[in-house]
């Protein structure tokens, strides 16, 4: 594998990072990685994101990454501003995320430092907006077998995903798929027969009518992985491994720690 394709994590702190260089990094550098899925600005010089919003509006060409999950802004001005309930920013960063709609997290600690309505993009991203709205998948094209896993992780994994700090888990990001998915009705629109969906419309394949439960049970454990192993093939869930390279620095730091104290009580 190549360097470019081992990348994912990308910690410019301190670095005089403005709004030209942004744009130059999100534009015409991270599209030589894809797989990046954290770039980190902290403590640097961003005004806004304002005039990101605007390129894209009037550039439609402008390249959008979709392995993006966490933009660390925190301790810019533009962050700043959000705290400060400044309105046009907020606006600009809703705006933001709607277009990189897999970006659910912004570097802070405190979801407070979000307020409701970036907070409600985050969390609704973090559950898999762009299986809704776009961005690789259209909603039609995934099984529906596969959205109980889907809703199902939306508010599991709801409690570690948008700021630092614990957080309770929180359903607004599984209502969201609700109200907008097809996974409880067949919706005429997704090509649907507008009828709820039953469990035999979502598994093609379960063709048993014996009644025997047991059987059921057997077959539902053993296609329960091999659902998981789709959606992540297709991208509508990470991985685990995603996670593994953040686990390992956390353990590495915990180390370090450790020891630290150990030579201070020495």
């Amino acid at each position: 594998m190549k360097f470019q394709e081992k990348l994912k994590y990308i910690r410019l702190h301190y670095s005089k990072i403005n709004n030209k260089r942004f744009e130059t990094l999100l534009f015409e550098i991270l599209p030589r990685f894809p797989n990046v899925s954290c770039l980190d600005f902290e403590k640097n010089e961003i005004q806004s994101v304002r005039h990101i919003v605007d390129r894209i509006k009037n550039d439609k060409t402008c390249f959008v990454s979709k392995s993006l999950r966490e933009l660390g802004f925190d301790a810019n001005p533009m962050m700043n501003k959000v705290r400060a309930n400044d309105p046009n920013e907020k606006a600009a960063l809703v705006s933001f995320l709607r277009t990189f709609n897999t970006v659910c997290h912004l570097g802070v600690y405190y979801v407070d430092s979000y307020g409701s309505d970036v907070e409600h993009a985050l969390r609704i991203n973090h559950a898999g907006r762009r299986i809704i709205e776009g961005g690789g998948h259209h909603v039609g094209s995934i099984p529906l077998s596969l959205w109980p896993t889907i809703l199902e992780r939306a508010y599991d994994k709801s409690d570690d995903s948008i700021c630092a700090s614990e957080i309770p888990k929180n359903a607004t990001g599984l209502y969201y798929l609700l109200r907008n998915g097809p996974a409880l009705v067949g919706r005429p629109s997704f090509g649907g027969n507008g009828r709820l969906v039953s469990s035999s419309d979502c598994n093609d394949d379960d063709d048993d009518t014996d009644g025997n439960d047991d059987d059921d049970n057997d077959n539902a454990k053993e296609k329960a992985p091999k659902k998981r192993k789709l959606a992540e093939s297709k991208g509508v869930l990470e991985t685990d491994n995603d996670h593994d390279d953040d686990n390992d620095n956390d353990n590495d730091r915990s180390k370090e720690n450790a020891s630290e104290k150990q030579r201070k009580l020495a």
